[in-house]
C-alpha cells in the first residue's frame, strides 16, 4: 500500500511539474494569466480537443457567452438536400464531371446516417477519382514520376483549404452566427505571424482545421450537417473543376483534398499558371505551388515526393517522422525504402547494416475483449505465456509465436502467421547483434512496397 501511494505521489508530482513549465513558458512570453492557465492545462489534450478549446476560448467572448454555455449549443438537421449546399456557379465542361455533379444534386444525407451516404467515381484523364464526405481523392497508376529536361512536376495546394472556403463564402453552423467567420478569419492571421514548426503555428493550425472535423460531432458545439456539408462537397466539386481545367496540360498524377500533383512539359508551366490564377479569382482562394523531381507512389494515400532541394515528403507507408500517437512500428521499413529510391541503397544492404533496434520493434495492442499470449515451443512441449495489453515485439528466428484469443469465445487468431517472434522488453539491454533479428521478414515488407510499385508501373505499357 506504501508503494502505490509512492507511485500515485510521483505521477501526481510529474503531472504537476510539466504543467508549472508550461506555465513558465507561456509567462515569459508575455501571456496574462488567463491564457496562461488555459494552455497550460491542455498539455495533454489530443489535436481535436486542444483545436476545440483554442476556438471556443476565443469564440465565447465575442458571443458574449461563457464556455460551458457556448459548448451546449448544436444546430440540430433531420435531413438535409445536397443540391442546396452546392455553389450555383459550379459548372463543368466534360460529360464525366457533370454527371458526377447531376447525380450529388440528387443526394439526401440524414443526420445520424452520414457514412456512405454520398460516395461517388469518375475516370477523367487515366485517373480514377473518388468522391465522398472524407474529401476528393484521385490518384494515377503506381509508379515513379520524374522530371526530366524536358518536363516538370507542380504541387499546387489551395491554403487552408476548408478554412478559407469557409471564410470567403460566409457560411457557419447557425447557432454559432456569422461571428464564427470573424474569429475564423482572425485565427487564419494569426498563425501567419508564427513560422511554420513553432506550436503557437501548430495550435492555431489544428483550431483551424478541427472545427470542420468536428463539423459532424454529435458532441460538438461546432454541430451543424448542412455546414459540415457545404464545406466539402463545395471544396471537392472546386477541385475537380481545377483538374478538368488543367488536364490537357499534361498528366495529372494525384489529386488529394486540398491539392493536386501534375507532371508537364515545361513549355505548358505558364498556361497552367494562368489557369490557376483564374481559379483562384473564381473562388477567392489561394494556391501554392511547389516542385518536385520525383513522385514515387503507391496509390493517393501513400507516397513519397522529393523536392529539388532533395527535401522530402512521406505519406502512408513511406512515414517516418510520425507523431508520438501514431503506431511506430517498423520504421524499418519506411527508412529502407526511400534509402532504396532516393540514394538506390539495396534493401538488403540497409536492414543488415541498420543498428537500431527500436526502428525493428513492432506494436501490439490487444482490445478489452481480447487476450494475448506467446507460445513456446520447447521439444514436444507449447509453453504459453500471457501478454499485457500493449506489447512491443520484433521478428526473429529463434523466439514464439503469438497468438490473440477471444475472451468470450474459441475465436483464435494468428499475429504475423507462421512468424516468430520476441518480446522486446525481455532483452532491454542485448546487442542488436545477439537479438537473432529475422532480417528476411523486414526484407519481404519493403518488397511488398517496391512490388505494388513496380507492378503498376508495368501496366502503363
Amino acid at each position: 500500500m506504501q508503494i502505490f501511494h509512492k507511485v500515485k505521489q510521483y505521477y501526481r508530482y510529474r503531472r504537476n511539474w510539466r504543467k508549472l513549465q508550461a506555465q513558465l513558458k507561456y509567462a515569459e512570453r508575455g501571456f496574462d494569466r488567463q491564457t496562461v492557465d488555459f494552455y497550460s492545462n491542455l498539455i495533454n489534450a489530443n489535436d481535436p480537443k486542444m483545436g476545440a478549446e483554442i476556438f471556443a476560448s476565443k469564440l465565447a467572448p465575442k458571443l458574449g457567452i461563457p464556455i460551458w454555455e457556448l459548448k451546449k449549443q448544436q444546430t440540430e438537421r433531420s435531413l438535409v438536400l445536397l443540391k442546396e449546399c452546392i455553389f450555383p456557379y459550379i459548372n463543368f465542361k466534360t460529360k464525366t464531371f457533370q454527371d458526377v455533379l447531376k447525380k450529388t444534386k440528387e443526394v439526401i444525407v440524414y443526420d445520424g446516417d452520414t457514412k456512405g451516404a454520398w460516395n461517388d467515381e469518375a475516370i477523367f484523364n487515366k485517373v480514377k477519382y473518388k468522391f465522398g464526405f472524407g474529401g476528393l481523392h484521385g490518384c494515377i497508376s503506381p509508379g515513379i514520376y520524374q522530371e526530366d529536361k524536358d518536363n516538370v512536376i507542380v504541387s499546387s495546394d489551395v491554403t487552408s483549404y476548408y478554412p478559407n472556403l469557409a471564410i470567403k463564402n460566409r457560411f457557419y453552423p447557425a447557432h454559432l452566427t456569422s461571428i464564427y467567420c470573424e474569429v475564423y478569419e482572425n485565427i487564419f492571421n494569426e498563425r501567419k505571424m508564427y513560422p511554420k514548426g513553432t506550436p503557437e503555428n501548430y495550435g492555431l493550425k489544428i483550431a483551424l482545421n478541427g472545427t470542420f472535423g468536428k463539423s459532424n460531432d454529435k458532441y460538438s458545439f461546432f454541430k451543424d450537417l448542412k455546414y459540415m456539408l457545404r464545406t466539402t462537397i463545395n471544396g471537392q466539386m472546386l477541385l475537380a473543376m481545377l483538374c478538368e481545367r488543367v488536364a490537357h496540360l499534361g498528366q495529372i498524377l494525384m489529386a488529394n483534398t486540398d491539392g493536386i500533383e501534375i507532371l508537364m512539359p515545361k513549355s505548358n508551366v505558364e498556361e497552367y499558371y494562368n489557369i490557376c490564377k483564374k481559379w483562384e479569382k473564381f473562388t477567392r482562394l489561394e494556391l501554392e505551388h511547389d516542385n518536385y523531381k520525383k513522385m514515387v507512389i503507391r496509390d493517393v494515400n501513400n507516397y513519397l515526393a522529393i523536392k529539388n532541394n532533395d527535401d522530402t515528403y512521406e505519406k502512408g507507408c513511406f512515414e517516418i517522422d510520425k507523431f508520438l500517437w501514431k503506431d511506430h512500428s517498423m520504421l524499418i521499413v519506411p527508412k529502407a525504402v526511400k534509402a532504396y529510391y532516393t540514394k538506390g541503397t539495396s534493401i538488403r544492404e540497409f536492414i543488415r547494416n541498420h543498428t537500431d533496434i527500436f526502428d525493428f520493434y513492432m506494436k501490439l495492442k490487444i482490445r478489452s475483449n481480447f487476450k494475448a499470449e506467446i507460445r513456446y515451443v520447447v521439444g514436444e512441449n507449447i509453453n504459453n505465456v500471457q501478454l499485457s495489453k500493449t506489447t512491443r515485439y520484433y521478428a526473429s528466428t529463434n523466439g514464439g509465436y503469438i497468438f490473440r484469443n477471444k475472451l468470450d469465445g474459441d475465436t483464435t487468431s494468428a499475429i504475423k502467421k507462421n512468424q516468430r517472434c520476441t518480446i522486446a522488453n525481455r532483452h532491454v539491454d542485448m546487442p542488436i547483434s545477439d537479438r537473432h533479428i529475422d532480417y528476411q521478414f523486414y526484407e519481404r515488407e519493403c518488397s511488398k512496397i517496391i512490388n505494388a510499385i513496380d507492378q503498376g508501373q508495368l501496366k502503363m505499357f
